[in-house]
């Protein structure tokens, strides 16, 4: 039996809801109010549901009601279900620490500035010489954030060439931690650093060291990391025993 669309638009109507306390309603935004196929169908209370997944936490909704032939000359509505998963993911929290190991008296407050805007609150640091360059302060920032924050500090800290720095993300749930470190004759250093604290090295960058013309060596202590070690290293030891500040990123 072939239903006409009138038909089908009388079934529809009876087959919505008639109270608010039994069912809601779902409108997308070309509902027409008057009643044809595209009006807003009953949300069947029997077809929510909900189902988390690691980190993520989805929602299952279902809004449709299709027809069947019950006999000869007659239809009812039956109701079926099409679920729609929405995902609301959360924000891994990670952790780390800036290492401003030698800066500008003049540089310290863009330094300042800079931090301030990446984490979303005032950063104030405490700012004592360093007495490997005339002239020059030291600060350490520990700091809680979206995980991938370090990158992004790492990053702007770039933008001031003269400024010698280190930056660290420890691992989280899924994710390696990171190193960034940066010497103005050397440039930007980053490496990524595995659950117990060992710097990991993947396959393509050692595949590289192979066959490039440099010596194998050189090129090994290079993915270590080692030329910014050896740099940096007198800047670590004039700061030993200076307190460590936290600063949470707000947002």
């Amino acid at each position: 039996m072939k239903i006409s669309e009138s038909d089908t638009r009388v079934l529809l109507r009876s087959c919505r809801p008639r109270s608010r306390q039994n069912a809601t309603t779902s409108r997308p935004p070309s509902a027409d109010p008057a009643g044809d196929l595209n009006a807003p169908h009953p949300v069947w209370p029997s077809a929510r549901r909900g189902l988390a997944v690691g980190t993520a936490s989805y929602s299952a909704l279902s809004t449709i009601a299709s027809f069947e032939i019950a006999g000869e000359g007659a239809t009812r509505a039956k109701e079926s279900t099409v679920s729609v998963l929405a995902a609301s993911r959360r924000a891994q929290v990670a952790r780390g620490v800036v290492f401003v190991h030698a800066c500008a008296r003049a540089v310290c407050p863009h330094v300042e500035w800079t931090l301030t805007e990446l984490l979303g609150s005032r950063v104030t640091l405490d700012w004592t010489p360093q007495p490997v360059l005339r002239g020059a302060a030291r600060a350490e920032l520990s700091w809680t954030g979206e995980a991938g924050l370090g990158s992004s500090i790492a990053s702007a800290l770039r933008a001031f060439p003269d400024v010698r720095f280190e930056v660290t993300e420890e691992p989280t749930a899924g994710r390696d931690g990171e190193r960034y470190a940066f010497t103005p004759s050397l440039g930007l250093f980053r490496s990524t650093v595995g659950v117990h604290g060992d710097l990991l090295v993947n396959e393509d960058r050692l595949r590289s060291a192979l066959s490039s013309g440099a010596g194998l060596a050189d090129e090994i202590a290079r993915l270590l990391g080692t030329p910014w070690d050896t740099e940096l290293e007198p800047f670590r030891y004039a700061g030993d025993g200076v307190p460590v500040r936290w600063l949470h990123q707000v947002g």
